[in-house]
């Protein structure tokens, strides 16, 4: 039986400590383990509201100022090929037609996905007052993993939308909203 006092406690203290520490580390290592594996959860507003309903369409997601929009593909790791050059749109009716397509994404899930690797080719839309003007809004339209739209208006972040495997569809509507044939990076 070992003594009671300060060294005795810092024994135990130890002995429970280390068993913390390794605890932590492994439930660390757990964490990374299903990250690497393409896991994620997405915390949508429906679980800060008392609400479940996470399909809502707010509209004006892009600011009505939009009368400009630039479309850039972005290849992904080990991509061979380089994107072709990004394009501006001016035209009204198309830039009104692409930011209708964001504005009517629906806002992201909420939950746990397990996702396919996300390689990080993407297909970016940025809404500006004009050719060469500050970008009002950008979509960025995910084009592998759970592939949804990460949407910034005014330099701030929005929740993010779409569906999860709706990236590929939703960047190919943009496509043929704004008279594009690019093929998107596989």
């Amino acid at each position: 039986m070992e003594p009671a006092g300060p060294v005795s406690r810092l024994r135990n203290m130890t002995r429970l400590h280390g068993w913390t520490i390794g605890a932590g580390i492994i439930a660390a290592g757990l964490a990374l383990g299903v990250v690497g594996c393409g896991a994620a959860t997405v915390v949508g507003p429906a679980q800060d509201q008392a609400t479940t309903s996470t399909v809502s369409k707010p509209s004006g997601r892009i600011p009505a100022a939009a009368t400009a929009v630039t479309l850039t593909m972005k290849s992904g790791l080990g991509a061979h090929a380089k994107g072709p050059a990004p394009v501006t749109i001016t035209n009204q009716a198309t830039v009104g037609k692409l930011a209708a397509l964001i504005d009517g994404l629906p806002l992201f899930p909420s939950g746990t996905y397990n996702c396919p690797m996300d390689d990080g080719s993407s297909l970016m839309l940025t809404f500006s007052a004009g050719r060469g003007g500050p970008a009002l809004a950008t979509a960025t339209v995910a084009l592998s993993g759970c592939q949804g739209v990460d949407l910034t208006t005014s330099g701030k972040q929005q929740p993010g939308l779409g569906t999860p495997d709706g990236g590929r569809p939703d960047a190919a509507q943009a496509l043929k909203l704004a008279g594009l044939h690019w093929n998107m990076p596989r």
